[in-house]
């Protein structure tokens, strides 16, 4: 890892809190914001997804579904919307035995920009029952950084002062290069 050790050390220090933690990464495309995640967390995570590019509901739905049958809830029925969806994240979370639960959704814009109930679910998720547990740290990364601002950091409605701390990713500097 060359030259991101603040950034490594802010996402160890929500990994190691005595609380559950909510992390928006954030930044240009190809600056490393995946690479980053997977390398501060050596790649084990209690669940990963990644959102599809030009996915619409239907298809984030069934690889979000596709991502809990193989990361721990094998019989994850058929999710009829985003709620349903993080209900069964939750179902895969307590099943784990590890001490902080590391939930990882990467491209969080794509799975949300043509799903509107999404952010809302994940809202439902956090506020109604993640922040009130002590073992899950929440990293949702994006590259559309408008999206994560106005939808996650800044955001006025549920997600309003949720996020418990944010890194905005800068490319490299020359002389890092």
């Amino acid at each position: 890892m060359i030259a991101r050790f603040d950034e490594q050390m802010v996402l160890r220090r929500a990994a190691n809190s005595d609380e559950s933690e909510f992390v928006a990464v954030y930044g240009r495309r190809r600056v490393g914001k995946t690479f980053l995640i997977r390398e501060t967390f050596d790649y084990r995570f209690t669940f990963q997804h990644s959102g599809v590019k030009l996915g619409g509901a239907t298809v984030q739905l069934a690889r979000f579904r596709k991502s809990l049958q193989t990361q721990g809830y094998a019989e994850c029925p058929e999710l009829k919307d985003w709620f349903a969806a993080f209900d069964a994240l939750r179902i895969v979370v307590e099943r784990s035995g590890e001490g902080k639960k590391v939930v990882f959704l990467d491209e969080m814009p794509w799975l949300g920009r043509k799903n509107p109930d999404f952010v809302t679910a994940v809202e439902d998720f956090w506020n109604g029952w993640a922040s009130a547990r002590k073992d899950v740290l929440l990293i949702v990364c994006g590259s559309a950084t408008s999206w994560m601002i106005n939808k996650v950091i800044k955001d006025k409605g549920g997600l309003h002062n949720r996020v418990t701390c944010n890194v905005f990713l800068r490319p490299f500097a020359l002389a890092e290069c």
